[in-house]
């Protein structure tokens, strides 16, 4: 048995390691807790799409088609009385007897209910059911004149107003027809536009098109293609139902748009001959455990080959970096790479240098007390080296007279009682000055740690006047100290700051002494307004002690001449060479006077003193031809504090993104001035340039596109062009005469015009704009940039060569468009005059076409028609509106493209009447056909010219040279000398 296990353990493809070789790592934890993450992730899709049942489609040819179809339906028509409802099928004939349950309720013109809904009867009798009728068969209804047939009779209203159609006859009044009296018709037609109607039910009809019709002034159409549809549970269950899209169109019937039509609502069904089956099934089991498997599986080793592999790529980065540890310590010890470690040393000094530079002058106000106070401390010293000097000078006068016995040597004896009283007199001045410098306060506080806000111990506070003691309690009893000395600040090099009260830390305040912070609580608010008070007014009195002790120093102070002529003067001693010249003391102090203008952002006094102080400079003659250290100490330190004050101004001007533009170009006047008069007049000019592009970039950014293209275009450009002019002004005024200045401002402003013109034509020139709305903003926008001409820049030049081509894409768009419409519209052609019907419509068509420019008086026949097609008149006003958009647009440059879209539009029309007149026979239809082609090259084109010439000056020579062309079709005659394609037709093209 135990032979048969052996051999098994040869077949282990999973071979154990001891625990003790096993090595677990940071990594390996990760990538074990992702691997886990991962594959309850796909385990849970995976378990989602297996209880998802799996849906199979099939498609295939309807077979089990039924004869009928139920159609459903709820229609309101709020202002439509109830009046008619048919129903048929695609080839007209309408049904009888047909199944269904359709109600009409009547509504009042606001929707409310007048009656009680009714069922409707919308079958209609057959042909032969009217002639068996007993009426028929006795007698024959007039026409009235209308029929064309004179044995046609009309028994109903409908018939008689038919016939009245035909004839193109208007019925003065319903009520002398009798077949309309009968019918109530009269009464149906004051109501019909008075109530609404609700059509609801539902109706069985073949399945075939559909369509159901009231009166109405618009046509509104409704496609509906119907997919039959079989969905197969897993049950067995079998639901028959249909998919379905619906596409609305809807359009006006009128005459004057040329639209024919009937008007009503339609729904049209069109159902497909193939059915979609979809059939659920169960998905397999196995399958699922074979996906878990593969998932776990795949997981589990995806994730070892990349524990694998960054194991092993950690451990080989680990062994070359101690690899080039050992080389580098032990190859690398020669001269070329200490100077570089020198170098690499000189870099980081220089860049520590740099930020401390650089933090100096951010804690200005600090850095400037500090330099005064250095500045005084060196006059100090200077005072006292000249009168430790004199004192020398005097010592050894007194020793040589000493020498020369020329007076008697002095002996001190000192008596012990002397000697005692002298001793306690000492003790009591020591004591009475550590009284008086204790005059300030005392007391226990808790320091706190600055940080962790934690309590640290508590702390016995001197204060004197001119320092803080801070003790500590003595921990050993024995001995009269009870407070343990721990370090002395001095007022002068610390500062006190109130601390605001932030959970436990409460009525504390901080003492600034760099490079440390101390944070002390006192144990009331009232306690810690007395430290405060007092700290103050100790700093306060230490500076005023300070300055009377610097004041009466100098005053006491001999000069130098004074030394020279006193008799301690040593005549064995070389004389000094150096006389010097006394300065003014404003000059002396005049660094330290900038630094506090500049602290204080007062830059125009800055700016004054600098200029004093080279004028004082430039005025010094230096004594014997010999150079003033002084004077060259002080001019190398008046240069560094101008170099200093024009990085000031120039960070004043510089774009920050955390800094407000809510000035405006006003709060820049001062700091340009400024720096101009420093002679950085160019990089003034440069950052001036950058603010008023940062501020003319967030005032396009308010800019919100809102409302039409128009509006959102008008808004745009008012604010570009307004804040341009804005800017030239304030340009003009920072930089009167500076051309090297102007010529930059250009090449700005040229640069900001090429960023809104492309911006503009993104947002304009759209596929689903039209020409109108663009000429009407490029338009615009070219009197927004005309305004820019009042200061001396007129950037129109550019604007129109940046949008030349798009607006000729657009124009050769519109031609193309224009052209396939005039095609459309000679396929329903039909050559007939327009019948306005009513004077007062012809009269408002007149009126209309008047405004335009084109007088149709001679081309009104009759009453109410117009010896025009629709299609006519039109192109007319298409071609028009057209042309003035074009105007509107020109400019030398896109002249020959209008001209050449002219003459293509204008083309295409002439084209469809000279092959129309080509194939006509009809001598009336030939002249009609010779009348609208009058009105083409007469009326049309010599209004076209007229709006051209008052445009550029000129007549539009492609327009002459098709009137020239055509002008045989004026007098009926096609024209027949004249070539198929040229430089300006489509086919050229």
């Amino acid at each position: 048995m135990s032979g048969i296990l052996k051999k098994l353990r040869r077949f282990d493809a999973y071979p154990k390691t001891l625990e003790d070789v096993r090595i677990q790592t940071f990594g390996g934890g990760i990538l074990s807790v992702v691997s886990f993450i991962i594959m309850g992730f796909l385990f849970w899709l995976e378990l989602v799409d297996y209880l998802t049942p799996n849906v199979t489609e099939e498609l295939f040819v309807d077979t089990s088609r039924s004869p009928n179809i139920q159609i459903n339906l709820d229609i309101t028509v709020p202002k439509i009385s109830c009046d008619s409802l048919d129903a048929m099928d695609s080839s007209g004939e309408q049904h009888l007897e047909i199944d269904h349950n359709i109600y009409k309720r009547r509504l009042d013109l606001e929707g409310r209910p007048i009656e009680e809904p009714k069922r409707e009867d919308i079958t209609i009798k057959t042909k032969n059911e009217t002639e068996d009728s007993p009426k028929n068969k006795t007698e024959c209804g007039s026409c009235y004149g209308a029929a064309l047939d004179p044995n046609r009779c009309c028994n109903t209203c409908e018939e008689v107003r038919e016939a009245y159609r035909e004839r193109r006859w208007a019925i003065d009044n319903l009520e002398n027809i009798t077949q309309c009296k009968d019918e109530k018709f009269h009464e149906k037609l004051k109501t019909a536009f008075t109530q609404g109607c609700q059509i609801y039910g539902s109706l069985i009809v073949n399945r075939d098109t559909v369509g159901l019709a009231t009166e109405g002034a618009t046509m509104f159409q409704y496609y509906l293609k119907i997919v039959p549809t079989t969905y197969a549970k897993k049950d067995g269950t079998l639901i028959k139902s249909n998919q379905f899209s619906v596409t609305k169109h809807q359009k006006v019937i009128s005459i004057m748009s040329g639209e024919s039509g009937m008007p009503g609502i339609f729904f049209q069904y069109e159902l497909s001959p193939l059915m979609v089956k979809y059939t659920e099934k169960e998905r397999s089991f196995g399958h699922f455990i074979t996906n878990v498997c593969a998932i776990i599986g795949g997981v589990y080793t995806v994730a070892g080959l990349l524990d694998t592999f960054l194991y092993h790529s950690l451990k080989l980065i680990q062994k070359k970096i101690e690899l080039d540890v050992r080389e580098l310590s032990q190859n690398y010890v020669g001269g070329s790479e200490l100077q570089s470690l020198r170098n690499q040393i000189q870099g980081l000094s220089e860049e520590t240098s740099n930020n401390l530079k650089r933090n100096v002058y951010q804690n200005y106000v600090q850095f400037i007390d500090t330099a005064k106070e250095i500045s005084h401390l060196e006059s100090e010293m200077y005072q006292l080296s000249h009168l430790l000097s004199e004192q020398k000078s005097l010592l050894s006068a007194l020793s040589a007279t000493s020498i020369l016995e020329d007076t008697t040597p002095v002996s001190i004896e000192r008596d012990n009682k002397a000697d005692e009283k002298n001793l306690e007199e000492e003790n009591k001045q020591k004591l009475a000055t550590i009284l008086e410098k204790s005059r300030g306060l005392q007391g226990d506080l808790l320091e706190i740690d600055p940080t962790e806000n934690t309590s640290l111990k508590t702390v016995h506070v001197y204060l004197f006047t001119d320092g803080c003691m801070i003790t500590t309690r003595n921990t050993n009893n024995r001995g009269l100290m009870k407070y343990v000395y721990e370090i002395m600040y001095d007022l002068s090099s610390l500062a006190v700051v109130n601390v605001r009260d932030l959970g436990n830390v409460k009525h504390a305040f901080k003492l600034l002494i760099f490079p440390d912070t101390r944070v002390f609580q006192c144990s009331s608010n009232s306690n810690k307004k007395e430290w405060l008070d007092k700290f103050d007014q100790a700093k306060k009195t230490k500076l005023a002690q300070e300055q009377q002790k610097r004041e009466s120093i100098i005053e006491k102070s001999p000069s130098r001449s004074a030394s020279m002529d006193s008799p301690s003067f040593n005549p064995f001693e070389e004389a000094e060479e150096e006389t010097g010249l006394v300065h003014p003391e404003w000059f002396l102090d005049i660094p330290e006077e900038l630094d506090v203008c500049v602290a204080q952002r007062h830059f125009e006094e800055a700016l004054a003193f600098l200029q004093k102080a080279k004028e004082y400079i430039n005025q010094f003659v230096a004594a014997n031809g010999q150079p003033d250290h002084v004077m060259i100490d002080i001019q190398r330190k008046v240069e560094q504090r101008q170099n200093n004050l024009t990085e000031v101004l120039m960070k004043e001007l510089e774009v920050n993104p955390d800094k407000s533009l809510q000035g405006g170009l006003r709060a820049a006047r001062k700091a340009v001035r400024l720096l101009n008069q420093l002679g950085r007049s160019t990089q003034s000019c440069d950052l001036f340039l950058k603010l008023c592009s940062s501020m003319l970039k967030t005032q396009c950014k308010r800019v919100k596109r809102e409302g039409s293209m128009t509006m959102y275009v008008r808004h745009l450009s008012s604010v570009v062009f307004t804040n341009m002019c804005h800017m030239s002004e304030e340009f003009l005024r920072a930089f009167p005469d500076s051309p090297s200045c102007a010529s930059a401002y250009v090449v700005w402003a040229s640069g900001e015009l090429s960023l809104f013109t492309t911006h503009f034509a993104k947002q304009v020139f759209m596929p689903q704009t039209s020409l109108s709305t663009i000429a009407e903003c490029v338009v615009m926008v070219r009197t927004q940039c005309e305004r820019l001409c009042t200061y001396g820049v007129d950037l129109c030049y550019q604007l129109d060569g940046t949008l030349r081509s798009p607006l000729t894409k657009v124009l050769r768009d519109t031609r193309d468009k224009l052209i396939d419409s005039i095609k459309l519209r000679a396929l329903d052609e039909k050559w007939r005059p327009i019948n306005l019907h009513t004077r007062s419509s012809l009269a408002r068509c007149l009126q209309e076409h008047v405004v335009m420019g084109l007088k149709l008086d001679s081309y009104v026949t009759g009453d109410t028609w117009l010896q025009l097609t629709t299609s006519v008149l039109a192109f007319a006003k298409v071609f028009l509106t057209f042309l003035d958009d074009c105007m509107k647009l020109k400019t030398t440059e896109l002249m020959f493209t209008i001209n050449e879209t002219l003459y293509s539009v204008f083309e295409a029309q002439i084209k469809h009447n000279e092959n129309s007149l080509r194939s006509e026979l009809n001598q009336d239809q030939r002249h009609f056909l010779t009348k609208n082609a009058e009105f083409l090259l007469g009326t049309v084109v010599e209004v076209a010219q007229k709006k051209y010439a008052e445009a550029v000056g000129y007549e539009c020579p492609t327009l002459a040279k098709i009137q020239k062309e055509y002008s045989a079709l004026t007098k009926g005659v096609s024209p027949t000398s004249r070539s198929t394609k040229t430089k300006y037709s489509s086919e050229f093209l």
